[in-house]
């Protein structure tokens, strides 16, 4: 056998190694989201109200999947978006994973190995065991963004548990949404804010695209310091400019371009932005008439996924008759198929259940 046939027949043994290696412990690997609704059912309505504080039911959940991954002689179980092993160093992982979120990092390292803090229960949940969520710590927006995140859910809310959903999701549309940053428009020094504001004659809130580093969502000022709600209307673009192929610049341009050939008006003034807020083929329609509305239903509706979020949008752009070319991330966010009539998702060990409803 020549040393090329050798140095061939190598690789292809390792790399069958490695396959059966990942194989095995795919194998080996008991699933939370497995778990009958049955022993759930008993689960929660027997063993888990006896423990008080969050981090103690969550230590119970954990004990409860791992024992059912032992029934299954399982080595290893997905619990909450981590994979622990079925002994007793499971328990050490999870206070290294509590630790880490409760000092308000997204990794944490164990047994040499760096892995995610991350947690999918419920925005109250997590922050009665971490103080905090796994999609703000995840977020790499500026901590003045995540004031002012904080500071609109505040306002907005008097309950604590509505004001930790709705900034959960706010920081889920942050993410699909490119995660802009926020800041008082006062901070904005671009050439671009100077020709808004001198358009309007006053500070307006506006959505500021870039070729280079973070989009910025600038906030008009008012009384109380900026206009917090303008945040959710100035989202869309975000969205938009992050989902569409391309972005608010190259859409901008075509709408201008397109109002000096229709003669709809002066293109890239005043009066034809505000002619083009009703116009369905043209970015502010899109914005403000479709994805503004959707974005406060979502962020407002426990029952509507993500995915139902991309669904809704394109089937309200299809009834006014104007479609874009979507990002890959985009397109696989809408095979994703939406959440189906009459079942309601919960989730249970960090995992969406489908529950049937009675």
């Amino acid at each position: 056998m020549s040393s090329w046939e050798k140095t061939l027949l190598n690789a292809s043994l390792s790399s069958l190694l490695v396959t059966g290696c990942a194989y095995n412990r795919a194998c080996q690997t008991f699933h939370a989201r497995t778990v009958s609704l049955e022993e759930v059912s008993r689960y929660y309505s027997f063993i888990r109200p006896k423990s008080k504080t969050g981090v103690q039911r969550y230590k119970s959940d954990l004990s409860f999947v791992m024992e059912c991954a032992r029934k299954e002689k399982k080595k290893f179980f997905l619990f909450d978006g981590t994979t622990y092993p079925t002994d007793e160093t499971a328990f050490g992982q999870l206070d290294a994973l509590i630790k880490a979120r409760k000092a308000g990092k997204s990794k944490y390292t164990f047994n040499g190995e760096e892995k995610a803090a991350c947690s999918y229960y419920t925005s109250m949940e997590q922050m009665e065991i971490f103080g905090n969520l796994w999609e703000e710590v995840r977020s790499p927006q500026s901590e003045e963004t995540k004031m002012m995140l904080r500071e609109y859910t505040n306002r907005m809310f008097t309950r604590k548990d509505f004001s930790h959903f709705v900034l959960n999701r706010l920081y889920q549309l942050c993410r699909v949404s490119g995660y802009p940053e926020i800041q008082d428009v006062r901070k904005d020094h671009s050439i671009i804010g100077s020709v808004i504001a001198g358009a309007k004659g006053k500070p307006i809130s506006y959505y500021l695209p870039t070729f280079v580093g973070q989009p910025t969502i600038n906030l008009a000022p008012d009384t109380n310091g900026v206009v917090y709600d303008d945040i959710v209307c100035e989202l869309p673009h975000a969205f938009r400019n992050n989902n569409n192929v391309f972005g608010e610049i190259a859409h901008f341009l075509a709408d201008g371009i397109k109002d000096l050939i229709t003669l709809n008006s002066p293109g890239f003034g005043v009066t034809a932005q505000k002619k083009n807020y009703k116009n369905p083929m043209r970015m502010e329609y899109d914005a403000h008439k479709i994805i503004e509305p959707l974005i406060k239903k979502y962020l407002f509706s426990p029952q509507m996924s993500l995915t139902d979020f991309y669904h809704e949008i394109e089937k309200a752009r299809a009834q006014s008759g104007n479609t874009y070319l979507l990002t890959p991330s985009a397109k696989r966010a809408l095979k994703e198929k939406p959440t189906e009539k009459g079942s309601i998702m919960a989730p249970i060990f960090g995992y969406d259940r489908k529950i049937p409803e009675k």
